[in-house]
């Protein structure tokens, strides 16, 4: 049979620990804010190439 262990942790936290989590957070929020920048990078290329393409076929259709 398992024992289980009844040990309370205590409820508050090191500010050793606290920083470790606020640190992470920050580089993860970080992350997922460079992944967004470069996300709204690409569409924009994108839809602006799109809309040179379409500007170019109506001048050649026009001749």
């Amino acid at each position: 049979m398992q024992q289980h262990n009844n040990e309370h942790f205590p409820v508050e936290l090191s500010s050793q620990l606290v920083s470790i989590i606020t640190t992470e957070h920050y580089n993860l929020q970080t992350g997922r804010s460079m992944a967004i920048a470069e996300t709204n990078g690409r569409s924009s290329l994108f839809v602006g190439a799109v809309s040179s393409g379409l500007i170019a076929l109506t001048f050649v259709g026009q001749i």
